[in-house]
């Protein structure tokens, strides 16, 4: 489920988690490396079926733009070490999967 945030927020959240980036998760049963915590404009994730369809798409532009009246949400990017796919998550559930204790801004 993606969360809304405004940008500085979201702005906030990545950098709270910038800690994350370049170490192993694991994400039901498959070992991965996590590449990146992004900010995205909420409209273009929500549009996707799937994060990994919008991640992978030309949709993503390579940084997010400020919008001071658009929600935005900020995503986990990790690649499989088995086969390297790419997997996205928002960021609540990869702290609710992952049991870290963290007050989002809502």
């Amino acid at each position: 489920m993606l969360h809304q945030f405004t940008y500085i927020q979201a702005q906030e959240i990545a950098e709270d988690f910038e800690d994350i980036i370049d170490t192993e998760h694991s994400r039901g049963g498959q070992r991965s490396v996590i590449d990146d915590v992004i900010i995205r404009p909420y409209k273009d994730a929500a549009a996707h079926a799937r994060l990994e369809d919008y991640y992978g798409s030309e949709d993503i532009p390579l940084e997010a733009v400020e919008d001071t009246d658009a929600p935005y949400v900020v995503l986990v990017v990790m690649s499989s070490l088995r086969d390297g796919t790419v997997n996205v998550q928002d960021i609540t559930d990869y702290v609710a999967a992952n049991g870290i204790s963290y007050n989002f801004p809502y």
